[in-house]
Order: C-alpha cells, then sequence, then structure tokens
C-alpha cells in the first residue's frame, strides 16, 4: 500500500486544574511543561509515523481558581 504524508494544522481546546501558587504560576506551568502527542485511533499501529507533533502556539483565554 502507498504513503501519503498528510501537513495539517490542529487546534485543540485544553481544560487542565494545575496546583500552584498562583494563576500566573499555573498558567507558566502550564507553558512550561504542557505537552500534546499526536497518533491516530483505530488505525494499526506501525501504518503510519509521526514526523513530527509540535506545539507552535498557546493562547491561556484566563486562570481562575478551583472550589475548594
Amino acid at each position: 500500500m502507498a504513503r501519503y504524508t498528510v501537513i495539517a494544522t490542529v487546534s485543540v481546546d485544553v481544560e487542565m486544574s494545575i496546583e500552584a501558587e498562583s494563576a500566573e504560576a499555573a498558567k507558566a506551568a502550564f507553558n512550561d511543561h504542557v505537552i500534546m502527542t499526536a497518533g491516530l485511533v483505530d488505525v494499526p499501529e506501525g501504518s503510519f509515523d509521526v514526523n513530527e507533533d509540535s506545539i507552535s502556539d498557546i493562547h491561556i483565554h484566563r486562570a481562575r481558581a478551583d472550589a475548594a
């Protein structure tokens, strides 16, 4: 079977609760340590390779304190 390289930009919405001293510290932890990886579901392993899955931009909309 032939192989094809697909080049795409994917937008993902993320909501994560982070333990931190402040909202600024939580945002910094997110920016410095967030990881996203690419893969395919319901496609046999070995029938695809991920050549690159880097994060090109992060825009934090807000940070709020969670209810205790």
